[in-house]
């Protein structure tokens, strides 16, 4: 679950902010010093300082990927509305990719959409993936649901 799920905020309004700030983090955690031909790194002295930079700039950069799930949420459920019905994802979904879902539906593997649709294994995994983020779903198992729901 995201970690800002709760805020009806606009995540791409944050993203610049992120970025300074994990740049921000980095720079300051791995920060050093050249001074008279000697180079020294910033926390010789206090080395958890820059640790804690370090380990600021990776929590910022989960805060990042958070925010672009809850993003990528929104849109989907802004195309479901747009889409006329929440359940109506056809007009989502490239024909090739309707084409696949309807093949997990029947319970296929992927070599077998594979060899039946005249594509390689992979491309079937591309197809999976992008039905998967589209329809904000995890599993065949979902997949082969939300399939049957449109019948």
């Amino acid at each position: 679950m995201p970690l800002f799920s709760f805020l009806d905020l606009n995540p791409s309004r944050w993203k610049p902010v992120l970025v300074a700030v994990i740049v921000l983090f980095t720079l300051s955690g791995a920060g050093f010093s050249f001074h008279d031909g000697t180079v020294t790194w910033f926390w010789t002295e206090m080395p958890f300082i820059g640790v804690i930079l370090i380990l600021a700039a990776f929590g910022s950069a989960k805060i990042w990927v958070d925010l672009d799930r809850l993003d990528l949420k929104t849109k989907t459920e802004t195309a479901f509305r747009e889409a006329g019905k929440s359940q109506d994802f056809k007009e989502l979904l490239s024909a090739r990719e309707l084409e696949v879902l309807l093949k997990i539906s029947e319970g296929k593997t992927n070599k077998e959409i594979a060899d039946e649709l005249f594509i390689e294994v992979s491309t079937v995994k591309t197809h999976i993936n992008k039905i998967y983020k589209t329809l904000n779903i995890k599993s065949r198992k979902e997949a082969a649901k939300a399939a049957r729901s449109t019948d």
